[in-house]
């Protein structure tokens, strides 16, 4: 008798046993000689009723053939279901069973040492059920050389005078659909179930039996059950792993990715036998149809996708396992790993390995079993065998005439063996023993020759059941019905910004997803009409659904900015970093930047949309991720490893040199080759990229660097024999400072070691002097006084230099030093064009006030550190500047108050204008002669100090006084009075005479002078 709880039907709800109503079969009979004609007429009705109905009619099959598409997992649940059948005669007592679940051998058996044994009494009216938690069938499938974990029974009747033997069962596969099998004269009818139905069966309240304990529980003790015997390696293989919660979310992670590659691969008869399971699991029937692949698509959204793409021949065969047992008397393994299969040629590729028993176990294999209902055999071991190393042969299939294939390796030893398929419970030739089919469907199984001597094998029992399902033939649409049918969402989203919705609406309707949506409208749709748009969102199926938002960006169709919101919000719900960086072009979203940099940890694409947000920080105000708890949270999190906060750090020099505001002042280097020398040669380091010690972490030793020709010697020496020239402290090689213009974080962390340790104000001031054509005494003075940036204490943090301006004084300051390198010598004012054309930075045909005050400075030799002579002559130039705009526009009605052009510079008096009031030959940088390090200037004599290679030029009403350079000082000082004298209102000039007077006379002592360099308009970095 059957009991109701053995019912296909009774785990389904009404609503599912409507739309997929369960057609009335008989279940398999199994005995000694299973007839397979039942079995072929049981196919080809269902074949027949596919014809009619291929999404109903196939539910039934894929309800017995869906359980074994899955390979076995770690841990699992399994449930077995036993009950006498109608026919047979019951017993007064009832029936004792014993239960023995384990790695099914060569010879059809289960393994005895590795399996468990488990009891219970069987009634006649109710029947017997297992249900087992934490069954480590991956484990035992691994000592199967078919990869099969099956179960048998062995029944006694029992009385009132005691226990009666009737007989054991052939094995059954795990899982299996409902069989009949047969012990004694008796039948029994059985059913072993995996997966989610079985963790359903659990839910329910049906006493469970704990493999990971080892004893049954109180409840299994009253009903009869309980475990007889468990190897103590299971054990230990299934305590770490206990709990039934892991197992089944790992089963349903694993069902969800085996329907997207089933559908992937248009396989979609075996995407519909697994998808009937979950008809069983309410519970997680959402979580694996949500379940998507690595481009964020759902099984739905593959089926539309896969509308037109034609669906390829024996694909099933590809990762399958093909396992034969070679020879009689020394008998050894030969497993073919089927990798490629091409469905046009038939031709294959796969890796061959040999497996070779030990020879002690191939001794005790003799021995032959008792005889059983299976008869003698033999069975090889396969857990204790030498393998050898996988070997890659290419081979092909080929069809029969009597509809059978051939396949044939290129091994070089002439393999060729005929596949056939075996029905349920059909006895073939294995090896010199004998295997009956357990799997309840067909097997597919091959004999032939390998290596010249005879071999016969089976595939693995995924494959077979994958074969057995792709004889029946279903498409895209059929899955599609199904999915909608189990509750599959169709509004999900993917990576490229389509849902299965709007997807139809591009590639076509499978399965009616755009009902109520006009045919007209949706052609303007794909056009990309923006009216449609609106017309689609005040209809049901598009207001407040975010794929049509989605869909509208991905088409150039604005949305408004608070649909725009929401939809980033969900794409960061749903992972969509690339629909995100869609919605990050029309919406200006700063305050995500830290929430985005923190999912980069799972996912690296989206760096795009924290690349997208930092570049809208450059444009505006200043943004939050450049204030100082920010950046020193950023540098926390790049000391921990978190690389993505360093792009914080790289953003800050581009918003430097965006921002026209970030340094008001003009930026002037006071000399070309100043700052600090090389100890070597004693040229300036500012010229190339200077040279530091660094020890085996890659930092710097000490704050002392040399040029970049002094350190080719140094590279050629030692590790043990580089030294600082100055504080003679070890390195263990030289490197070139990294530039700070790129990137700050990397130019800090090499001096300061660390990003998260201060830097030494000392180390400071060398690395900017030695980058820099900047005096170290001048800096360390214009840092105590806050003149450049915020006081300086004696170290200073890597936020802290980027926040309190000293970071946007040394990068601005950087870029003048490399246009001052490019620009050459500069012309006198006389040459007005080329003086014109020289200072015009921007080659556009238009000088700034920016660009006329670098010439001006430049030609003083007036250093950024200057202050009040730096804003005295931008106040005599704005003076200057404001009277030309009022002339011309008296003149003309118009003026530009920015720029000057060419013809303005030269023709209409502004030259003049500036020849007036600065002179008409501007003193010029290079005019400062150098003597020679070591050397003595020829022209100094014993009467007291001179002024060397200086020149003062004077603008005065009777021409250009000059004083010339080889006199002493004491006659130089009337000459140097009188030139004064002569400037009349030019006070300024008086003042700049003086001071450089002053200062050149003080430097006479030195090894070498220095120029002027030009200064940077904080207008050129916008």
């Amino acid at each position: 008798m059957i009991p109701d709880c053995c019912e296909a039907s009774a785990w389904r709800s009404s609503a599912d046993a409507e739309a997929f109503p369960t057609k009335q079969t008989s279940p398999i009979p199994r005995g000694r000689a299973c007839s397979g004609s039942l079995c072929k007429d049981l196919q080809q009705g269902v074949s027949m009723a596919e014809k009619k109905e291929p999404v109903n009619a196939f539910g039934e099959a894929s309800a017995n053939e869906g359980w074994m598409l899955m390979p076995y997992v770690g841990i699992e649940t399994c449930w077995i279901q036993l009950w006498i059948q109608q026919n047979s005669k019951p017993a007064e007592g009832g029936f004792f069973v014993t239960l023995r679940l384990g790695p099914l051998g060569s010879d059809g058996a289960v393994v005895r040492h590795s399996s468990i044994k488990l009891s219970g009494k069987l009634s006649t009216e109710l029947g017997l059920s297992w249900l087992l938690h934490s069954v480590p069938l991956g484990e035992m499938a691994a000592k199967s050389p078919l990869g099969l974990v099956a179960c048998h029974f062995k029944v006694w009747s029992e009385s009132w005078i005691g226990r009666r033997w009737i007989g054991q069962t052939s094995p059954v596969a795990v899982p299996s659909p409902r069989q009949v099998l047969q012990a004694g004269h008796f039948s029994f009818g059985v059913q072993v179930r995996r997966g989610m139905e079985a963790e359903g069966a659990g839910s329910s309240g049906m006493p469970v039996l704990d493999m990971s304990q080892g004893l049954p529980s109180p409840h299994a003790v009253k009903s009869g059950c309980k475990i007889a015997s468990l190897p103590a390696q299971l054990v230990e293989s299934v305590i770490p792993q206990k709990g039934s919660a892991h197992c089944s979310l790992s089963y349903a992670n694993d069902l969800g990715k085996a329907v997207l590659e089933a559908i992937s691969s248009s396989q979609y008869s075996v995407a519909i036998a697994l998808l009937q399971e979950l008809r069983a699991a309410a519970g997680k029937r959402q979580e694996v149809l949500a379940d998507t692949n690595s481009s964020r698509k759902t099984a739905l959204r593959l089926c539309v996708d896969n509308l037109k793409k034609d669906r390829p021949r024996l694909l099933a065969l590809e990762g399958s396992v093909l396992t034969a047992l070679l020879g009689s008397q020394k008998p050894y393994w030969w497993v073919f790993h089927v990798k490629t299969v091409s469905h046009c040629s038939g031709w294959i590729c796969g890796n061959v390995q040999i497996g070779i028993p030990h020879p002690r176990q191939n001794t005790k294999s003799l021995k032959l079993r008792p005889f059983t209902q299976l008869g003698s055999s033999l069975q090889v071991s396969w857990e204790d065998c030498r393998w050898t190393n996988p070997e890659e042969h290419a081979g092909r299939l080929e069809k029969s005439g009597d509809g059978s294939y051939r396949m044939m390796v290129e091994d070089g030893a002439g393999t060729e063996l005929k596949l056939r398929f075996i029905e349920a419970g059909e006895a073939i030739a294995l090896g010199s023993g004998s295997f009956q089919n357990p799997l309840g469907v067909q097997m597919l199984a091959a004999d032939g020759v390998v290596a010249g001597k005879s071999a016969t094998g089976i595939f693995d029992p995924v494959t077979c059941t994958r074969l057995a399902v792709e004889k029946t033939a279903c498409g895209p649409r059929a899955t599609a019905e199904l999915l909608l049918d189990l509750g599959a969402d169709a509004r999900t989203l993917a990576r490229d910004g389509l849902s299965p919705f709007t997807a139809a609406i591009i590639y076509g309707d499978p399965c009616n997803l755009l009902h109520g949506l006009p045919e007209e409208l949706r052609q303007r749709l794909s056009r990309r009409d923006p009216d449609a748009w609106d017309e689609l969102l005040k209809l049901p199926l598009g207001k407040g659904h975010m794929d049509v938002d989605a869909f509208a960006l991905s088409r150039g169709v604005p949305i408004p900015a608070g649909a725009a919101r929401d939809l980033l919000d969900h794409c960061f719900k749903a992972d969509l970093p690339a629909v995100a960086a869609e919605v990050l072009n029309e919406l200006d979203c700063r305050d995500y930047l830290m929430p985005v940099l923190e999912r980069v940890d799972y996912n690296r694409a989206w760096l795009s949309c924290a690349d997208k947000i930092l570049e809208q920080g450059l444009r505006g105000p200043k943004p939050q991720w450049l204030e100082a708890e920010t950046l020193s949270y950023a540098v926390e999190q790049i000391s921990r490893g978190r690389s993505q906060f360093r792009r914080i750090l790289q953003f800050v020099p581009g918003y430097i040199k965006n921002s026209a505001a970030s340094y008001p002042l003009t930026c002037v280097l006071p000399s070309r080759k100043g700052g600090a020398d090389c100890p070597i040669c004693f040229e300036p380091l500012s010229e190339a990229r200077p040279v530091a010690f660094i020890n085996a972490s890659g930092c710097a030793v000490c704050p002392h660097f040399v040029c970049q020709s002094c350190s080719h010697g140094l590279a050629r020496l030692e590790q043990n024999q580089i030294k600082c020239p100055e504080c003679r402290r070890e390195a263990k090689s030289i490197g070139t400072v990294p530039p700070l213009e790129t990137d700050p974080s990397f130019w800090y962390e090499f001096l300061a070691a660390r990003l998260t340790a201060p830097m030494p104000r000392a180390m400071l001031v060398r690395a900017l002097s030695a980058m820099i054509s900047v005096d170290p005494q001048a800096l360390q003075l214009a840092l105590d006084a806050g003149a450049i940036c915020k006081p300086v204490e004696q170290e200073i943090s890597l936020p802290e230099f980027l926040t309190n301006g000293l970071y946007t004084w040394a990068l601005q300051h950087l870029h003048e030093h490399a246009l001052c390198a490019q620009l050459g010598r500069p012309p006198d004012l006389a040459k007005r064009e080329e003086w014109f054309r020289y200072w015009n930075v921007k080659k556009n045909g238009k000088l700034t006030r920016g660009e006329i005050t670098r010439g001006i400075l430049c030609s003083f030799k007036v250093g950024s550190l200057e202050k009040d002579r730096l804003a005295m002559y931008e106040i005599k130039l704005d003076k200057l500047w404001d009277a030309w705009c009022s002339l011309q526009t008296s003149r003309f009605g118009r003026c530009d108050p920015n720029m000057i052009t060419c013809k303005e510079f030269t023709s209409s008096g502004f030259s003049d204008l500036l020849d007036q009031e600065f002179g008409h030959k501007l003193v010029s940088m290079d005019e400062v002669a150098e003597p020679c390090l070591g050397q003595r200037p020829h022209h100094l004599d014993s009467s007291g100090p001179v002024c060397v290679g200086l020149d003062l030029v004077a603008p005065s009403p009777f021409g250009c006084a000059t004083l010339s350079s080889s006199h002493s000082a004491e006659s130089l000082s009337a000459q140097t009075t009188a030139a004064l004298d002569s400037l009349g209102s030019f006070d300024g000039f008086r003042d700049q005479g003086e001071t450089v007077m002053s200062d050149h006379s003080a430097r006479l002592g030195t090894t070498q002078t220095r120029d002027v360099l030009s200064c940077w308009d904080g207008s050129q970095l916008a």
